[in-house]
């Protein structure tokens, strides 16, 4: 876990402005003071002394051991109450370390109101606690890269952790539980198996370790190879009649598309509708450990039957230096369009729902555009943008012009050697 005390304070009003180190403007731990009374914590003391060492207002020359602990100072610090760290979810899971976007997440600590540590302690037991507290993160013992787990949830992992070696049945073997099912399909020496050519009628069942010699020691299996030729003949026939079926069922569709199209065509192409993502801690985590294949993504959203988008969504990325909630409009047909499009973020105090609107042209399939929220609004657990685990976003989509680039064939004639 990364954090600071900072972060986990309980209540930011129990704060005093003496409790905070001038120098780097967080809580002083360990508060210490120069012979003229000058307070800072001790970790910004130790960076002062490797540059100079002396005060940084008095000039006073210091050392570690002339430094004088404030007592006083100390003790009130030390009583202030704090979440335990491991209430929250682990923001330091290196699992994907190689994925360049996680230079873009930032450590972000949410609250896990299901699984984390619900004790509240002060800053002086921090540390003894941390020593007993069965919700902190541990690497996963058969692997660091299956990523880190709670300790009290470890044994449950092991129930399905894909790196854990287990025996096989057959050969007692020690496998990795995620690669046990292509060991007993395709290496397991001990498993009995039909002959490759069962599909052309040979019943023989056979150690896999003797299956080449059962293969050289008869020669009917010419026969039984020319049985699955002649049904694979009778799929591909078949396979041929059901494509016929299936384009012409293609063609119909594709007259009532046109017909469709024809009918909306002095109509606006417009969409308004919400977007509810439920268990939002969920999909957080899930996006954390893996950005690119747990990327948050909407249902298809059709303005007409060939005018598709998609939403997605990134909860956590830097644009210009600033932590940012990105939500992306994909559109998913060829025609370059120009589309006016906005997002809303609720908030259940409605006078506080953040909205922005755009207007860009999407050239191509796939294109997409993004409108950016600041992560500092939007996870203020004060602000109550995140309600039961929800996030609730409405969007309206406009086409406003469609530029038609190329014409469309709809007849193709081949010509081709007669059998």
């Amino acid at each position: 876990m990364k954090y600071i005390i900072d972060d986990i304070i309980v209540s930011k009003n129990d704060i005093d402005e003496d409790f905070e180190c001038s120098f780097c403007c967080s809580i002083m731990l360990n508060p210490r003071s120069c012979l003229n009374s000058h307070i800072y914590c001790l970790n910004c003391w130790e960076k002062q002394m490797e540059i100079k060492k002396q005060c940084p207002s008095c000039a006073v020359p210091v050392t570690i051991d002339t430094l004088c602990k404030n007592k006083f100072l100390e003790k009130h610090i030390n009583m202030l109450k704090i979440y335990c760290p491991n209430s929250y979810y682990n923001n330091n899971n290196n699992n994907n370390s190689n994925n360049n976007n996680n230079n873009n997440i930032e450590n972000q600590l949410i609250l896990d109101k299901s699984n984390g540590c619900k004790e509240i302690i002060n800053i002086e037991s921090l540390e003894s606690h941390l020593r007993e507290c069965q919700f902190q993160f541990i690497d996963c013992p058969n692997n660091k890269k299956c990523g880190m787990y709670r300790k009290n949830q470890m044994e449950q992992h092991q129930g399905q952790c894909g790196y854990l070696k287990i025996s096989c049945y057959h050969c007692m073997q020690d496998i990795e539980r995620q690669f046990m099912g292509e060991h007993i399909l395709n290496e397991c020496n001990d498993i009995t198996v039909q002959c490759r050519y069962s599909e052309g009628g040979c019943q023989a069942m056979i150690p896999r370790n003797q299956l080449a010699a059962h293969l050289s020691e008869f020669d009917n299996h010419r026969e039984f190879i020319e049985n699955i030729i002649k049904g694979h003949q009778k799929k591909l026939k078949s396979t041929f009649k059901e494509l016929d079926e299936t384009n012409s069922k293609l063609d119909q569709l594709k007259i009532s598309s046109e017909s469709l199209e024809t009918n909306l065509i002095n109509n606006d192409y417009s969409y308004r509708g919400k977007w509810i993502i439920k268990q939002w801690n969920y999909h957080y985590e899930m996006f954390i450990k893996n950005p690119i294949k747990n990327l948050i993504i909407s249902p298809p959203i059709y303005l007409s039957p060939t005018k598709e988008f998609s939403l997605s969504l990134t909860p956590t990325s830097t644009i210009n230096n600033i932590n940012c909630l990105s939500i992306h409009l994909e559109k998913l047909f060829q025609t370059s369009s120009i589309v006016q499009f906005s997002f809303e973020i609720i908030n259940y105090n409605n006078t506080k729902s953040i909205k922005k609107e755009e207007k860009k042209r999407f050239k191509h399939y796939g294109a997409a555009h993004a409108i950016e929220f600041p992560v500092s609004e939007i996870y203020n657990i004060n602000n109550k943008y995140i309600q039961d685990d929800e996030l609730e976003i409405i969007f309206t989509i406009k086409i406003l012009s469609v530029e038609e680039t190329e014409q469309s064939i709809d007849n193709v004639l081949i010509t081709e050697k007669e059998n």
